[in-house]
């Protein structure tokens, strides 16, 4: 079959071939990273040390830290701040995020109810966005996600930079 065909058609056919090899070449690659990768994580904060970590995106903060039993481990949302979240120095934390005792209490409750197996029914939303509290990083003040000062503090993440672009949330 190949000797039928001209030699247009066979460098059209191996550059297909080839093209099939890179492909398949690059998904098993990430494959392979994205399982050895371990569970999700996000970043987090250490209010005490004031220092990023990693812990796993279904934690419930506050969390325990990275230096002591305390739980001062807060959510921080990160940016780019020069669009390309693979580079270290240009990161920045935009806010630190953490839960009301009450909110925390009762998602505590809700995933051991879960893992019993029990049927749950949702949380209504304005408990949660209610009970979800923000602050500056450099701040001391909490403030609920819903209240003004809250909202002014989540909505720098809408800001363009000094060159136009908006940031890019960055994860770990």
């Amino acid at each position: 079959m190949l000797d039928k065909l001209d030699k247009k058609q066979k460098i059209k056919l191996a550059a297909a071939i080839v093209m099939l090899a890179i492909a398949s070449a690059v998904t098993t690659w990430r494959f392979m990273q994205s399982r050895d990768s371990g569970p999700p994580v996000d970043f987090f904060y250490d209010l005490s040390e004031r220092e990023l970590f990693t812990a796993p995106k279904d934690a419930i903060p506050p969390i325990r830290g990275i230096n002591d039993e305390q739980e001062d481990g807060v959510r921080a949302v990160v940016i780019a701040a020069d669009g390309n979240p693979k580079t270290r120095g240009a990161r920045k934390i935009v806010y630190l995020e953490t839960n009301s005792p009450q909110l925390k209490a009762a998602l505590v409750a809700r995933n051991q109810a879960m893992a019993r197996g029990e049927k749950i029914r949702g949380f209504d939303r304005q408990f949660v966005r209610a009970n979800t509290m923000v602050r500056a990083p450099d701040e001391q003040q909490w403030y609920s996600i819903t209240s003004q000062e809250g909202l002014d503090i989540v909505s720098a993440l809408n800001q363009p930079g000094p060159d136009g672009k908006y940031p890019v949330i960055c994860q770990p």
